[in-house]
């Protein structure tokens, strides 16, 4: 808590403040604020108390935990072509577990849960390795290769 300045200490600071402000370089003083003549009057309180930003809360961060871990196991089971349009869905869809996995775990971070972050960071890691099971052997960066588009 800030001490009371009696007011000749004041106008003795407000000098020396006066001094240094006009030692300042000509484009540093036209940034700098001038001092108010007067003293502001104080201010009221609110009536009514400041509503708090809005968190995520535990139940909606293990929420998205819980639904990105759904579509994660989801994706292992998807009956797939190997190539064309539902290749393309496949990785669309694998896009949609890395969303949802940076979108739990920014969640949990703002809500400071480590276990939630730690299992939304796993859930990130699935994707990104779902994914590159699919991408790596069409770019040429696995023993066996594979197309783009279907034969025919």
């Amino acid at each position: 808590m800030p001490k009371n300045i009696p007011s000749t200490d004041q106008t003795a600071m407000a000098g020396d403040v006066d001094r240094l402000l006009r030692q300042l370089s000509p484009e540093a003083a036209a940034h700098a604020r001038p001092r108010p003549t007067t003293t502001p009057p104080p201010r009221a309180k609110l009536s009514r108390p400041r509503a708090a930003p809005a968190g995520p809360t535990p139940l909606g961060v293990w929420g998205r935990v819980v639904l990105t871990t759904l579509a994660a196991v989801a994706m292992t089971q998807w009956p797939y072509a190997v190539c064309g349009f539902p290749l393309a869905a496949y990785l669309a869809a694998v896009a949609v577990v890395l969303v949802a996995g940076a979108w739990a775990a920014h969640a949990a971070w703002q809500a400071g849960m480590g276990a939630a972050h730690v299992a939304a960071i796993v859930l990130l890691f699935t994707g990104a390795t779902l994914g590159a099971l699919q991408l790596l052997p069409r770019l040429g960066y696995a023993p066996v290769e594979t197309t783009w588009r279907c034969p025919g």
